[in-house]
């Protein structure tokens, strides 16, 4: 089920079928990494900051099970936001991924090491 929207783009219309959080919210940062990747910077970030939200109520629930897509997203909107040129924000959110690693790693799930050094490498260029 893909709608058109106003400026011709095919769009997935997330409200044609029930779609669990977890959906929503995987369905909501792939847009906003397709977004960032148009330059729709803008609307990268009302995307991802949805997913944000719904991640963390749902690391908040579940941390084992959710924790890693939490700190994914959050890596998403700080690269966003280091694109748009807002370091301090891009540094907010890095800090926020690099936290939620360690707190994941913490808890025995090592699924985050990847995303964690690329957390740390942006970190660092955001920091010189």
């Amino acid at each position: 089920p893909y709608l058109t929207n106003q400026d011709g783009y095919f769009v997935l219309d997330l409200f044609s079928r029930e779609i669990t959080f977890t959906e929503r919210a995987k369905l909501l940062n792939n847009l906003g990494i397709r977004l960032s990747e148009t330059s729709r910077c803008e609307d990268a970030l009302a995307a991802v900051q949805e997913a944000v939200n719904l991640r963390q109520e749902l690391a908040r629930k579940k941390p084992n099970a959710f924790l890693p897509e939490f700190a994914r997203s959050l890596g998403v909107m700080g690269s966003i936001y280091r694109d748009l040129g807002n370091s301090a924000q891009a540094l907010a959110f890095m800090r926020g991924l690099v936290s939620g690693a360690i707190e994941t790693a913490q808890s025995g799930n090592a699924e985050l090491s990847e995303t964690t050094l690329r957390a740390r490498q942006l970190l660092d260029d955001l920091q010189e």
